[in-house]
């Protein structure tokens, strides 16, 4: 081992992608150390570990007694212990406001932060004062390139409008402080912006400090809600930074009926078709305002409560650009939820509605390929096998245009995955 030159063992444990192994490695002699341990302490998922206030203070030991693991770490998720759930005062986070700030100052190199109060929606200004400074020196850290924020109420506006410099940012139900004045247009960077469970005034002001036609956003992921305004919010957005969009996500929650959404879609009926109270806007959602698009992704719920049909408002989106002859879109990617298995016939009925969308003429030039996951947790592994094999005989007329369909099964956007990936364009 001792003969083998440090790139060659370097380069060998590159191709590794096994957390297991690289424990392994760093055990078998002092050349494997440093490089498995870049790998063993680059993503540090904290999170993910219960109880979590034990798995941090285990991690801030590790570091103050190794310093230089630090150096290693580029992706930190932090977050509360669910068992505290509707109890704020009892987080573990906002006590830490000794160690805290020496572990941020531990991470030199971090390019990626989560911070996430799953016991309840915080309020920013009960969280001490020593952990806010931290936080935003840790924003200002020359590394950085995203972030996610999920449950903090009275956000600093200028706080949130600072992280526009970043490449990725998250946000899940962070409400901002409405005391605080709010800017307009300011220097951004931001290629990704994941909006999930975000209050319409929230996003109003994030349209307001994007330049106008942002030149670098590429990424637009959405998870509506039922918030009145929603609607026109988001539409706003898209008029104001859409321009340069080449990926669009919608990804509605797998719990909601589709009939909960329709209203998004409602102007073009018309009646409406939901009750004023759940009216949040008369201005639709509409992508054929993104003219440069290029994938779209869709989350799909199959759940029996679906009525009017499980495609609804992807049905819906992909008709706004299925006539326009410059439509640029290449791929469909779906993430389909709770299947069951069917017999072809059904199984045919069923996505039949999506295959005549595709048929249309704004399709026939660019598109290239489908992509269908079949989430692992929540469809059953006999189901996935019978639908994989199902779908051999689905979108016949797709086929014979040369678009690639391809059916997998999806592990599912774990927490890290879905709010601290890093978009590059």
């Amino acid at each position: 081992m001792q003969c083998l030159p440090q790139e060659l063992v370097d380069a060998i444990l590159n191709h590794v992608n096994d957390h297991q192994t690289f424990k392994s490695c760093s055990l078998v002699a002092s050349s494997f150390v440093s490089q498995s341990q870049k790998h063993l302490f680059h993503t540090i998922d904290l999170d993910a570990l219960t109880p979590r206030r034990k798995a941090y203070a285990r991690f801030v030991r590790l570091l103050t007694l190794n310093p230089h693991l630090g150096t290693y770490v580029r992706s930190l998720r932090l977050g509360d212990d669910s068992d505290d759930f509707g109890s704020s005062s009892r987080s573990w986070i906002i006590h830490a406001k000794k160690t805290l700030p020496q572990l941020f100052q531990l991470l030199p190199r971090l390019e990626a932060f989560s911070l996430t109060f799953n016991s309840d929606e915080m309020n920013w200004k009960s969280i001490p004062a020593e952990i806010r400074s931290a936080i935003g020196r840790l924003f200002r850290l020359p590394t950085l390139q995203a972030v996610s924020l999920e449950f903090i109420l009275g956000f600093p506006p200028q706080l949130l409008f600072g992280l526009m410099r970043l490449n990725q940012l998250s946000l899940s139900c962070v409400d901002l402080d409405s005391n605080d004045a709010v800017h307009s247009h300011s220097a951004s960077e931001l290629r990704g912006l994941h909006l999930r469970g975000t209050p319409p005034p929230v996003i109003t002001a994030i349209s307001h400090c994007l330049p106008e036609s942002s030149p670098t956003l590429r990424r637009l992921a959405i998870t509506p809600t039922l918030e009145p305004g929603f609607c026109s919010a988001i539409s706003e957005l898209m008029r104001a930074v859409g321009s340069n969009i080449t990926h669009f996500e919608w990804l509605p929650s797998i719990h909601f009926c589709t009939c909960s959404f329709s209203f998004f879609f409602s102007i073009h009926t018309q009646k409406p078709t939901h009750p004023p109270s759940l009216a949040p806007s008369s201005i639709p959602i509409d992508i054929s305002r993104l003219p440069h698009l290029r994938f779209l992704k869709f989350v799909i719920s199959f759940r029996k409560f679906r009525s009017r049909g499980h495609f609804t408002e992807m049905l819906h989106l992909l008709d706004q650009v299925s006539t326009h002859a410059d439509n640029k879109i290449e791929i469909i990617e779906l993430e389909c939820n709770l299947m069951r298995w069917l017999d072809h016939k059904s199984l045919k009925a069923q996505w039949r509605p999506l295959e005549n969308v595709l048929d249309k003429a704004g399709f026939r030039n660019k598109l290239k390929e489908i992509r269908v996951g079949l989430s692992v947790s929540t469809n059953a592994s006999i189901d996935r096998g019978r639908i994989a094999i199902g779908f051999m005989d689905l979108f016949h007329s797709l086929r014979e245009r040369g678009v690639v369909i391809s059916v997998q099964d999806n592990q599912g956007d774990t927490k890290l995955d879905r709010f601290l990936s890093l978009y590059f364009f």
